[in-house]
């Protein structure tokens, strides 16, 4: 997973404390993907998940850190 924070080019990866690695696991009651991320690493502001799928494809997503 890359971490792009809103106000700068390029991506930047951090290493945090997440599940086992950068995995997601899947929750078979909500029938749904689960990443748990500790934000404590990430400065304040907007950033911009980049999640690679396993068939070449990225999907993305916004995140505020407060």
């Amino acid at each position: 997973m890359a971490f792009q924070p809103r106000r700068e080019k390029g991506y930047r990866h951090l290493s945090i404390q997440t599940n086992d690695g950068n995995l997601f696991r899947y929750d078979n009651t909500d029938n749904q993907y689960i990443y748990n991320l500790r934000a404590k690493d990430l400065s304040p502001g907007e950033w911009r998940l980049r999640i690679s799928l396993g068939d070449e494809t990225s999907k993305y997503i916004k995140i505020v850190v407060k």
